[in-house]
């Protein structure tokens, strides 16, 4: 924005107080009050975007670790902390919340603790504890 009347060299007027101009791809726009402070807004929007994006990245990986996906984890360690048939069917039932009511983040953690308890199938699993698997999943 300039303050006062620029001309240029055969002395045609440029810009007159008050004017502003922006550039849009390769041609001069002439600039007035909204255009100018959505112009500013978005510059100032860019620079906090890039300014945050690690803390964002940061924020993200932690609300990953933590919530549901930290309950399923818990779930998953005493599944792996016990071979006892009615231990495993009572956590995969703890494990059909996380199954049915949240994200695929939480589902894939759900797999994982699931995964352990079928690879314990050549223990003779009851029908009860494979009934469990198969609502879980």
């Amino acid at each position: 924005m300039v303050r006062k009347k620029l001309l240029d060299d055969t002395r045609k007027v440029e810009l007159l107080p008050g004017q502003s101009w922006g550039r849009k791809a390769d041609r001069k726009v002439d600039l007035e009050g909204d255009a100018i402070h959505s112009r500013l807004r978005t510059i100032a929007e860019r620079q906090v975007e890039r300014a945050t994006a690690a803390l964002t990245q940061k924020i993200e990986k932690l609300e990953s670790e933590s919530g549901a996906v930290l309950d399923v984890k818990r779930i998953r360690f005493e599944i792996e902390g016990t071979r006892a048939w009615p231990e495993l069917e009572r956590l995969l039932d703890k494990l059909l919340p996380y199954a049915t009511e949240f994200d695929d983040s939480v589902k894939h953690h759900v797999l994982d603790a699931v995964m352990h308890v079928t690879g314990s199938a050549w223990n003779k699993m009851p029908v009860e504890v494979a009934q469990s698997i198969s609502t879980v999943l």
